[in-house]
């Protein structure tokens, strides 16, 4: 609000839950692309896996001991490498999450998807 004229700004006006998401957004658009943050989380799983070699746990269901290995050897680099695409094509949810992430995109590079957007949302809402 301005102090010399007592008129509200824009943003004042705007409701709480707007502001809200409108940071959310901010932050979100501040993250990198998601393959950046997929390949980053691999390299941090494969440093951790590098200090934590050797501790083991109790699997509580099976009572089996579960011992963590070090990925970052030789042989299971190789091991990653090799089962790389059968474990991406044998992961069940992540063909239809491939197949809808390409339409979508398809869809949004062509401007479909806009058009659809701007064909079926109501117009701005008039002011009373």
């Amino acid at each position: 609000m301005n102090e010399n004229t007592g008129i509200k700004s824009e943003k004042d006006r705007e409701p709480m839950y707007i502001r809200i998401l409108a940071k959310i957004e901010k932050a979100g658009n501040r993250l990198p692309d998601p393959v950046v943050l997929f390949a980053f989380l691999c390299v941090l799983l494969l440093i951790i896996s590098y200090f934590t070699a050797g501790a083991s746990v109790v699997h509580p269901g099976t009572g089996e001991t579960i011992t963590a290995v070090n990925l970052l050897t030789i042989a299971n680099l190789q091991k990653i490498l090799i089962n790389f695409p059968s474990n991406f094509l044998g992961f069940a949810p992540l063909g239809a999450v491939m197949t809808i992430m390409l339409g979508c995109g398809l869809a949004e590079k062509s401007g479909w998807l806009t058009s659809m957007v701007r064909w079926r949302a109501p117009g701005p809402a008039a002011e009373p």
